[in-house]
């Protein structure tokens, strides 16, 4: 489907005549807005889209059936057929070129804001800001969300992640570290967490999750490859009252 809905002549020329051509402007407009999105909750349409739920448009999304189903559960809404997406996606990003940027930037925020990580990403990616991505990956808080709730969230983000991405994000760069070392690659995680250190040096020490992050990263570091850690580090570690270190005291322990 990726590959041929909006490159395909017969399918976009479906698409243009007999269904988009027969819209209004307002209804035309508001699907090629909404492509930006995987699903279309209640949420989304009332929050980024600028459609209530009392809003007269909403009425008619039931006579497009066909290409926008609705979805069950409590957040109620609708998912665009993904061909149909595929091809308004294509066109927003190539004729609203601004407001597809716009779209993808305000979904990134707005899912970082709900926890939901993966999707905020994704958003993030599509944009192809890289200072967005950047701020979007520190959002997760890296470690902390590690520690919190595991790799269940963080693999489908790293495996999103080119090179250039990770090393451009510490908060990227030591979950990627801790993947490594699980997946039995310690020597790779070691070398990536001696590039990560040395290119954001400055930040660790005006950042103290991202300083405490990197502690807790060493850690594992010398866990997985049987080194001792300098005892100083330990009482350093110790000394520190402040509500960031506590979220790691346990963990350190």
């Amino acid at each position: 489907i990726d590959d041929i809905s909006h490159n395909d002549s017969s399918i976009t020329t479906y698409f243009e005549q007999k269904i988009l051509s027969r819209l209004d402007v307002e209804m035309r407009h508001f699907l090629i807005k909404a492509s930006v999105f995987d699903d279309l909750s209640d949420a989304i349409m009332e929050e980024i889209l600028g459609v209530p739920q009392a809003y007269p448009l909403r009425e008619k999304l039931d006579s497009l059936e066909a290409f926008i189903a609705p979805i069950s559960g409590d957040d109620g809404g609708y998912r665009l057929h993904p061909m149909m997406r595929d091809y308004l996606l294509h066109k927003l990003e190539d004729e609203h070129s601004q407001e597809f940027q716009r779209l993808q930037e305000k979904a990134a925020h707005w899912y970082s804001e709900k926890g939901n990580h993966v999707r905020a990403v994704r958003h993030a990616l599509a944009s192809k800001e890289s200072r967005l991505l950047c701020d979007i990956l520190d959002a997760t808080c890296g470690l902390r969300l590690w520690l919190k709730e595991g790799l269940i969230e963080f693999r489908p983000i790293d495996r999103m992640l080119d090179e250039k991405a990770v090393l451009s994000s510490p908060s990227a760069g030591f979950m990627r570290c801790i993947i490594l070392m699980k997946s039995g690659k310690q020597y790779e995680a070691g070398v990536l967490y001696d590039r990560i250190i040395e290119q954001h040096q400055e930040r660790f020490k005006e950042n103290e999750l991202l300083s405490m992050s990197a502690f807790a990263c060493k850690i594992m570091l010398s866990i997985y490859r049987g080194l001792y850690i300098p005892i100083e580090e330990i009482e350093t570690f110790e000394k520190s009252a402040s509500e960031t270190a506590s979220l790691f005291t346990g963990y350190v322990l």
